[in-house]
């Protein structure tokens, strides 16, 4: 396995010098001083919309201090100082909640989806959800999902040493976590219910948990679901790819020993943190041939001056069993396959957001919408 990740590693950074390298051609080619007026017009349009005017910013390093402060620098920058709290769930599991505190009648808890974690709520900054729900009055509660980069803890597992801290997937966070974090906020507000918020996956375990345990139903005043993914029927290609391929992506990952899938520490992410923000070539490798196939094509959502600052906090992992679980999903959207019933006991009132253009959906594509 060693020898083909040198060789992938190689050809990346061979990549990203030839973009520079053609990028850097075009600003000093004579060539741009000489071509008709309606193709300079689709030139200049072409810079304008990916932010690159004047011309010599293509390969511009500009690499925002959002980018390397962690959610507590990110609540303090923007005029709300954040506490930490820790929950302790019923098989042991630690995660970690952020709160910004508000008015303790109006508790709100944001649950993010997969691969990623409570930084993706506040990295818009003032247009953040987070942020702009806690200047509006709201006390805000951010959670973490077990295994991700906040929450790699256990009373007796050690996640770098034993596997068996890798062995849950959402269904787990559902009947424990969150059900247990939201005992906590309800504990510390003294009030019965909560407003939830949940992204991706965020929302299948509100779903999944208000069916197993339907009493929570009771504890949520308003739900409201950003991307849901409870049935995967509406992704394409290549992320439908991932979804038919589980068993093996499954067998391959189980085989190699891979129960923590990209975490943010991995080579791979120190690279691309590396290379994303170099102007041009970094936004085309890293959002156009990327991000975009993955999560769906939206250039104005993912603009190239916020690019480092997302991929200075994404991804944070999560464990095989977890991705397989999700992808799982998507298998039922074959044509022919009938979705089993699931989630049937959950009655809480719910607002579903949904887009055509994103398959797969971001957060801080909702930023502004409590605004």
């Amino acid at each position: 396995m060693i020898f083909p990740s040198l060789i992938f590693k190689i050809a990346f950074i061979l990549l990203v010098a030839f973009l520079n390298k053609v990028s850097n051609s075009l600003i000093d080619s004579p060539i741009l001083e000489s071509i008709p007026g309606d193709i300079a017009i689709e030139q200049n349009d072409f810079v304008k919309s990916y932010g690159l005017d004047p011309v010599g910013n293509l390969v511009s390093i500009e690499v925002p201090e959002d980018a390397n402060l962690d959610f507590n620098g990110l609540a303090k920058k923007y005029g709300h100082p954040c506490e930490e709290h820790y929950i302790e769930s019923e098989d042991g599991y630690i995660t970690k909640l952020f709160h910004l505190p508000g008015d303790k009648k109006r508790p709100v808890l944001m649950m993010h989806g997969i691969f990623d974690s409570a930084d993706t709520f506040i990295i818009r900054g003032n247009r953040s959800m987070a942020i702009s729900l806690a200047n509006t009055g709201y006390d805000v509660w951010v959670g973490n999902m077990r295994g991700n980069k906040h929450s790699r803890r256990h009373v007796t597992l050690n996640p770098d040493k034993d596997p068996e801290f890798w062995n849950f997937s959402y269904h787990e966070m559902a009947l424990y976590d969150l059900p247990a974090t939201i005992d906590y906020i309800l504990g510390h507000t003294g009030q019965t219910r909560i407003y939830g918020i949940g992204h991706s996956l965020g929302n299948n375990i509100f779903f999944a948990m208000t069916s197993m345990l339907p009493q929570y139903n009771k504890k949520i005043r308003i739900f409201i679901s950003l991307a849901p993914a409870v049935h995967l029927d509406n992704i394409k290609l290549p992320t439908r790819i991932l979804a038919v391929l589980s068993p093996l992506n499954n067998y391959l990952l189980k085989g190699t020993g891979q129960e923590e899938i990209l975490a943010d520490s991995t080579i791979l992410f120190k690279i691309l943190r590396k290379v994303c923000p170099i102007g041009l070539p970094g936004y085309i490798l890293c959002a156009e041939l990327i991000i975009f196939y993955i999560g769906g094509y939206d250039r104005a959502e993912l603009e190239r001056e916020f690019l480092p600052v997302v991929i200075g906090h994404v991804t944070s992992g999560t464990s095989r069993k977890n991705f397989i679980h999700l992808a799982q999903s998507g298998k039922y959207g074959v044509p022919g396959r009938k979705p089993p019933r699931v989630f049937s006991g959950c009655w809480s009132f719910c607002f579903l957001e949904r887009t055509s253009r994103r398959w797969a959906g971001a957060p801080w594509a909702w930023a502004t919408i409590s605004s």
